[in-house]
């Protein structure tokens, strides 16, 4: 029994440990699969998140090199297929820049062969790895890696296998030569390797890189896309052995070698002969400047190509012509450089006069751009050195990496720069928005002094040069034809060349013309979308058409006193829009002669009534016009009681007549431009839509409006025939409204309002409307906007005892003339005062008053004013209409709380509330947000600088207390009408600061007792706040003033005091010399505050100490400069004669 226990236990133990053993093995299975998928995963990730970041950082390079060399030129660029397997052979002279263009030719990816000790610099090897390059192994580097070569091969045949583009540079080595160096066996051997292993379609496309000026930002750069070369084709007819590999055929691989030697050498700027590079520079501006059209048709860099290639040319073919035309050239150069000038100097190309006229408009040049010039040296010329420094001792020997090192130090350099700017500029102002302005003007003012200093430098040395030969005026025409005559060689040459190497065709688009072409063919494109704007809005006419149906379903009770009232309506509006036309006529002849003023206040009013009556009476007319039409739908059931003929005899009088004053008003103001737009100007106080004179004009042009007229007259004409009614005791009358309206019409045959115009009319009103939104907005932002908002600005407020001071001071009805530094603004206003407000007073100031009736007169101003709103609003229906209804009854709800005060009924909460408002808050004045109420603390308490006018009038015409009280029912009047960004006062229902002044006390009308100087600023009637200074100062030294200067609070923001200085009537004294001195303070703050306490109160520490250490570094740079200049002059180097080759001696 133990024993089968025994053997039972062994047994369970075994089969259980087995079962462990299983368990394990299925678990260590499972870890490894879970391993190997998760290693998987990391892997295609990490070749996903390489595939991401290689194609963010391409285009990254790619943008950044557009940057440093904007100027790039692609010929050829046909050539290269957008996808398919392709081997780029270039030549190599500016280090890893050239790759990247490569790329932005290619339009694909490409991926290169690189020296392999790149791939070990840290961040640029992960760089290079993530953009596909392959590792290069030179003997030069480390003859113990070259055997690794084999594998980097492999890597890009495979490349080429699966048909991605790969590049190499057959030179192997970058160089500043304008020289193609030794071209190595490197691409010929990946060519005929991939072809081996069976790479179809392989193509290789030599590509020449040329730069103006490679190490210079902006240079010039050509890209030439040579003729691709089909590898199998070339295989097959130069195949030495076809029992060989393709590999080991040296013949075939020694061939391929030197086609794409041959390639690159005909796509790049290459000469035979390296010594000939200052040669090949004094070639090209002798030829810049020979005036012949054939050769400077040819773009710059393709020209320097050209002259290269015919000086290879003529040293082969015609060496005794080569060395003849380099002797003369040397020996012109020589008494050029002895004369103490230089090749390309202005005196040396033109005569004296025209130089002389040349160097002037340079000057002009340098004059102008001198200021932007200047604040973008100081601006960079810290990062700028120490760029150019620590790239100077970095870079290779030479120029081949000068560009590379100033990108990849100076970037981080400029932006570590910025940021500073950018961080002093949030301390300094505590606006952020100015961190981006100021580094993006800096960048733009940075790229100015590039360019303006080299040119300035040059256009000084040719001034001196000029100075210089005009001193020796034989020595100079000798020089002159001398040259004359070595340009008619060239030119000789250049033809002789062109007839056996022709011209390349040169771009057929200038660059300018390109830019001309774009914008007119967007303008193009414009038109047409216009045209067709035009052609619904002739056709369509959505506002008009909604005009004409709103009348259509309204019910009317059709009987004999419905119809003789209408009749009479008709015949009143009729004799009134007689009146009114002759009253407009009158109105406009005054105009005509000067003597009607847009700004004054009486004057408006009288237009305003005559546009009121004309808008009233034509919309009385429609509706009589459409309910009384017979043909109506809802009429139909009523014709029993009143006779068809008399109904469309009401409504054809009805509507002509509208049509006959619609014609007039037409004809009579849309001819004179600035009238017109004075007379679309909306006034909410009577009535008026904004652009009443366009709306009378689309209108007249619609289909939907002509095609309703046509129809009303001819069925009037095939009913009554010119008879009138029977059933209406009106019928003479309105039969001869019918006939004047008739022969009116007939006799304008054009109004001037076609169909083509009135649609253009209204797509400028729309535009027109678009940009003052835009304007709007800007201008509230720019308004409300401080160029300083550090904490004791934001929280700047005058003491308090200051303000109470200045308050007590105080009447109602006084004129406040007001400054707040540091708003933008400031700066777009003339002079140092640039805002107005009116001094209202509280219900108990009015208490105050002399005059006990004072309160009164607001009250009985305040009715006139809100019974004619309501009186010229009654019958609208439009949303104005509608905003001037809500406006009165806010006006009845005032008047109701002024009247309710000295009555003995308590008033309720909403007028206990309005009573409250009206003892808290003094001043009346337009502010960005609209005409609003506010209180002394916030208008004056935040202000600056702030004085007071009390108006008392001329001496022969005094100021009564009723006038002022009108003044201030009128300033409650205008409470929320919107602000007038156009700072125009031809505009009475949106208002500036000081047209509420204005339009309080009278508008210059003939009853008012104060004259205000209106001037002209860009073309707009307005009253600068400043220019009210200016005419208290002047009229009291002419002892005429009509005001009285109350008193003046000043702030002083550094030394943080406030004085208030009053007056009583003494202008005598130092004070008012003081009050005089701000009408010559600067309006930008800093520049007001530099004067007053200098730079150092005014910015930071950190400040001064950029901006000096950027004065001294110019200052320093410009002596390291001048100093390496005079030593580099001061060297005569002789310009030795090129060696040619033997064989050609």
């Amino acid at each position: 029994m133990k024993d089968k226990q025994l053997f039972s236990a062994v047994h369970d133990n075994f089969f259980a440990a087995k079962s462990e053993y299983n368990r394990d093995i299925i678990r260590s299975r499972q870890n490894c699969f879970t391993k190997a998928r998760y290693e998987f995963t990391r892997r295609i990730m990490l070749i996903n998140l390489g595939i991401i970041f290689g194609k963010v950082l391409r285009k990254f390079t790619h943008s950044l090199i557009k940057k440093y060399y904007p100027k790039i030129q692609i010929t050829g660029a046909e050539r290269i297929p957008s996808e398919g397997p392709i081997l780029f052979c270039a030549n190599h002279p500016n280090s890893l820049i050239d790759p990247v263009l490569i790329g932005i030719t290619a339009k694909r990816p490409v991926s290169f062969m690189a020296k392999a000790p790149l791939f070990k610099t840290p961040i640029l090897g992960s760089i290079m790895y993530a953009l596909g390059m392959v590792p290069a192994y030179r003997g030069r580097d480390d003859s113990r890696q070259v055997k690794k070569n084999q594998k980097s091969l492999e890597r890009v045949v495979k490349g080429l296998k699966s048909g991605r583009a790969m590049g190499i540079f057959p030179e192997g080595v970058s160089t500043d030569l304008r020289q193609l160096g030794l071209v190595r066996g490197g691409a010929s051997r990946i060519a005929l390797g991939a072809f081996a292993a069976e790479v179809d379609n392989l193509i290789i496309i030599p590509l020449g890189i040329n730069y103006e000026t490679k190490e210079r930002l902006g240079s010039r750069v050509w890209i030439n896309v040579g003729k691709p070369i089909q590898l199998d084709e070339f295989v097959a007819e130069n195949q030495s052995d076809e029992t060989k590999p393709l590999t080991e055929d040296k013949v075939l691989r020694r061939k391929l070698t030197q086609q794409i030697e041959a390639k690159l050498k005909s796509v790049i700027v290459h000469l035979d002969n390296a010594e000939w590079d200052s040669l090949l520079d004094q070639l090209e501006t002798l030829v810049e400047h020979s005036k012949h059209k054939a050769s400077l048709k040819v773009p710059k860099l393709m020209r320097r190509k050209r002259i290269a290639d015919a000086l290879n040319y003529f040293y082969q073919k015609e060496p005794e012509t080569g060395t003849q035309i380099v002797s003369r050239i040397q020996q012109y150069h020589h008494k050029v450089k002895s004369a103490g000038l230089i090749i390309d100097d202005p005196i040396l190309q033109r005569n004296t006069i025209r130089t002389t006229f040349t160097i002037c408009w340079k000057l002009i040049h340098l004059i102008l751009w001198f200021v932007p010039a200047l604040v973008g040296t100081l601006g960079n010329i810290v990062p700028f050195v120490i760029t150019r420094s620590i790239a100077t001792k970095v870079q290779d020997e030479g120029q081949k990496t000068t560009a590379l090192t100033r990108i990849g130090v100076g970037l981080p350099i400029y932006l570590l720069w910025y940021a500073l700017i950018a961080n002093t500029i949030r301390i300094e102002t505590q606006q952020w928005v100015l961190m981006p302005v100021t580094n993006f003007l800096l960048l733009l003012s940075g790229t100015i002094s590039l360019k303006y200093w080299p040119y300035c430098v040059k256009t000084m040395v040719h001034l001196g040069h000029q100075v210089r030969a005009s001193l020796k005026k034989g020595m100079l025409q000798q020089l002159r034809e001398e040259l004359l005559d070595i340009r008619g060689t060239l030119v000789q040459y250049a033809e002789r060349y062109a007839d056996l190497v022709p011209r390349p065709n040169p771009p057929s688009i200038k660059p300018i013309v390109m830019l001309f072409a774009s914008t007119l063919s967007s303008l193009v494109l414009l038109s047409v979308a216009f045209v067709f704007y035009m052609l619904l809005n002739i056709y369509f006419r959505p506002e008009i058409k909604g005009d004409m149906e709103m009348f259509r379903t309204e019910e009317v009770e059709l009987n004999e006193a419905t119809v003789t009232q209408a009749e009479l309506t008709v015949l009143r509006i009729g004799e009134k829009a007689k009146e009114t036309h002759e009253a407009s006529i009158d109105l406009l002849n005054e105009y005509q002669v000067g003597k009607f003023q847009f700004e004054n206040q009486k004057s408006r009013q009288m237009v305003s009534t005559l546009l009121h009556n004309f808008y009233q009476a034509r919309d009385d007319l429609l509706k009589i016009g459409i309910i009384y039409n017979p043909d109506r739908e809802n009429l139909q059931s009523h014709l029993s009681n009143v006779s068809r003929k008399r109904l469309l005899q009401l409504s054809t009088a009805a509507m002509l007549l509208r049509h006959q004053m619609s014609l007039r008003f037409a004809t009579t103001y849309l001819k004179d431009k600035k009238l017109t737009k004075y007379l679309n100007q909306p006034d909410a106080t009577y009535g008026i839509p904004e652009g009443l004179v366009r709306r009378v004009n689309e209108e007249l042009n619609a289909d939907i409006y002509q095609t309703y007229i046509a129809t009303i007259r001819e069925k009037h004409k095939q009913t009554l025939n010119g008879q009138g009614a029977d059933d209406s005791p009106h019928s003479t009358k309105l039969v001869n409204l019918i006939d004047e309206a008739e022969k009116i019409d007939s006799e304008i045959t054009d109004p001037l309002h076609s169909n083509v115009r009135s649609a253009i009319s209204q797509a400028v009103s729309k535009g027109v409307n678009t940009y003052l939104q835009i304007q709007q907005f800007v201008a509230t932002e720019i308004g409300d906007f401080r160029i300083k908002d550090t904490k004791d600005i934001s929280e700047h407020h005058i003491a308090e005892d200051k303000v109470k001071e200045f308050h007590d001071e105080l009447k109602p009805g006084d004129i406040l003339i007001e400054r707040r530094d540091w708003y933008s603004s400031n700066a777009f206003l003339p002079g140092y005062w640039p805002h107005g407000a009116l001094y209202v007073g509280t219900l108990q100031d009015w208490e105050k008053e002399d005059d006990k009736d004072f309160k009164k007169y607001i009250i009985d101003e305040l009715k006139v004013l809100v019974e004619r709103e309501a009186r010229n609003n009654q019958t609208g229906t439009n949303q104005a209409q509608k905003n001037s209804k809500a406006h009165v009854e806010k006006m009845r709800e005032l008047i109701e709380v002024l009247e309710l005060v000295d009555s003995e009924n308590p008033p309720d909460q909403k007028m206990a509330e309005l009573i409250k408002k009206l003892n808290e808050k003094q001043i009346i004045e337009a502010v960005s947000e609209g005409v609003i109420h506010n209180t002394i603390e916030h208008s004056v308490g935040q202000a600056s600088s702030v004085f007071a006018l009390r108006p008392k009038g001329p001496k022969e015409k005094k100021m009564e207390p009723k006038e002022r009280a009108q003044a201030i029912a009128r300033a409650f009047f205008y409470l929320n009408r919107p602000y007038d960004f156009n700072f125009d006062f031809d505009t009475p229902n949106t208002l500036v600061c000081t047209e509420v002044v204005y339009r309080c006390y009278g508008g210059n009308s003939d009853e008012a007792t104060l004259n205000f100087p209106i001037v002209t600023l860009m073309g707009r009637r307005t009253l600068p706040a400043h220019q009210l200074a200016i005419q208290f100062v002047e009229d009291v030294e002419a002892d005429r003033s009509q005001y009285e200067l109350v008193a003046w609070l000043d702030h002083d923001r550094i030394n943080q005091t406030a004085n208030v200085l009053k007056y009583n009537g003494d202008y005598s004294g130092e004070d008012f010399e003081k009050f005089k001195d701000t009408l010559k303070r600067s309006s930008i703050t800093f520049v007001m505050e530099y004067k007053k306490h200098g730079l150092t109160a005014l910015v930071s520490k950190q400040v001064l100490y950029l901006f000096y250490l950027s004065v001294i570094t110019a200052f320093c740079y410009a002596i390291a400069k001048f100093v390496f200049y005079l030593r580099r002059t001061s060297v005569v180097q002789d310009f030795s004669q090129p060696s040619l080759p033997v064989e050609n001696s």
